[in-house]
């Protein structure tokens, strides 16, 4: 017993020392004179401080935290060589790995550690990474803010209108409530929102328009005000990141053609573009296996057809079987299940069983998974697809040679399948960013589903 008491104690001691020693020390004296965090958007951030005179500091390092993400980021600051009270870190943000979007919320706080071991801790602060190119005005409603430039405040809000209505639609559904709030750039046109976006491939960026961009970890997201399908495009990027704050775990993330087909079912101003995609590959054979990918496809030519596929087959579960287990399949995805155990706890069958559930209530040919489907296959290019013209639309044989080509990388689908991987996410946008998961809705440019309904088969009505 005697024993026992004489550990706690010890273990007590040790306690408070080690927090007087780390946390409280030097508390009373005066560290820092002057402290600066400046946007260089989109380059990088800089943080700059000047300390007191005659102070035996060893190193300053900063620790922050971007939006709602659980964990911190800590970084050393440098000397000025020339003057020792000066430190200095430019943190860059301008690669894919590093990139951060406007409005993202930045918590931060500096450690200074001495020459004797002892560190201080400053308070805590919050800086906002806006694009400094423009004047931010802000109008918010509870856990929602939307920020914009220029004499376009009934556009904000229509766009802050419709996230809020939004969110009293999908919460229900989704079985969440928000608790942390989310911050939208709203930007008004696109040269002012590209500089905005991630690094993107040359080839991403002439085929495709992106016209709203969703962070679900940082609680950020950026919309095309002039677009005229800003209603739409808010509606379905809100339903991102609430879809993943319903379902991400810390072990794997919502596979993209659930996502996407809950984020077009959450849009209040649906279009009958991605029903007319979905229409057309049935027509013309070119179903994918959709609930078999954990990732959007390679290129534009896909990206409609999957569209189309992701927000039917989220209908048929509805429609089907209801709100509630749709709940329990997200639960189960929030505890770390994967995507086959989730549904088999909350419908009773797998993802296999169920794309060939919802392929028969559209008379579609039953799915067959190969022996083989679980390995992965040799990498296989894909062709360069041109952005497509008028030009394109005014030659019979571009759009024979087009629709042949679709029609081929379609059938290949299998050898592009891929096995579940934790570390990876699903969206709208072909980008793939460490720690901070994006999501976009993207407009075709030129879609080749346009031009291939000028072709004498078209769409089936």
């Amino acid at each position: 017993m005697i024993n026992k008491i004489s550990l706690s104690l010890i273990i007590s001691i040790f306690i408070i020392l080690y927090n007087f020693n780390t946390i409280n020390a030097d508390a009373d004296i005066k560290i820092l004179k002057n402290v600066e965090v400046e946007s260089d958007f989109p380059k990088g951030i800089n943080f700059r401080i000047e300390t007191y005179d005659n102070l035996k500091i060893k190193s300053i390092a900063v620790r922050y935290k971007l939006g709602q993400q659980n964990t911190s980021i800590y970084q050393y600051l440098d000397r000025d060589d020339s003057d020792k009270n000066n430190w200095n870190l430019y943190l860059r943000t301008n690669s894919l790995d590093k990139y951060i979007p406007p409005g993202t919320l930045i918590n931060y706080n500096f450690e200074i550690t001495f020459i004797s071991n002892n560190v201080h801790k400053s308070n805590s602060n919050i800086f906002i990474y806006n694009d400094p190119r423009f004047k931010w005005e802000d109008i918010s409603n509870n856990m929602i803010n939307v920020s914009y430039y220029g004499p376009v405040k009934s556009r904000a809000q229509l766009v802050l209108d419709t996230i809020v209505e939004t969110i009293d639609r999908m919460s229900p559904l989704l079985g969440i409530t928000i608790s942390e709030p989310i911050r939208v750039t709203m930007y008004n046109n696109i040269p002012d929102m590209v500089i905005g976006l991630p690094p993107s491939s040359t080839t991403v960026r002439t085929q495709l328009v992106t016209q709203g961009q969703a962070f679900p970890d940082l609680g950020v997201l950026l919309v095309l005000g002039n677009s005229s399908s800003v209603i739409g495009t808010s509606s379905h990027e809100i339903t991102h990141i609430l879809n993943h704050r319903a379902a991400d775990s810390v072990f794997r993330k919502l596979p993209s053609w659930l996502d996407e087909g809950l984020a077009e079912y959450g849009n209040i101003t649906q279009s009958t573009t991605y029903e007319n995609a979905l229409n057309y590959a049935i027509d013309n054979d070119l179903i994918i296996p959709i609930t078999l990918q954990n990732t959007l496809p390679g290129d534009a030519d896909q990206i409609i057809i999957f569209y189309g596929q992701a927000m039917s087959i989220v209908n048929y579960m509805i429609d089907n079987y209801g709100e509630e287990k749709l709940r329990d399949l997200l639960t189960n995805l929030k505890t770390g299940l994967n995507i086959d155990d989730a549904l088999l706890n909350a419908y009773g069958f797998n993802r296999n069983e169920l794309e060939n559930k919802w392929r028969k209530s559209l008379g579609i040919e039953e799915y067959i998974s190969s022996s083989n489907i679980s390995s992965l296959p040799t990498a296989i290019p894909i062709p360069t697809i041109k952005p497509y013209t008028l030009n394109n639309m005014s030659s019979n044989n571009s759009n024979e040679n087009n629709k042949t080509n679709l029609k081929k990388q379609l059938k290949n689908t299998e050898n592009n399948l891929v096995k579940e991987n934790s570390n990876k996410t699903s969206g709208c946008s072909l980008n793939v960013l460490n720690n901070n998961r994006e999501y976009s809705i993207v407009l075709l440019a030129l879609i080749p589903i346009f031009f291939l309904l000028k072709s004498n088969k078209g769409i089936k009505k």
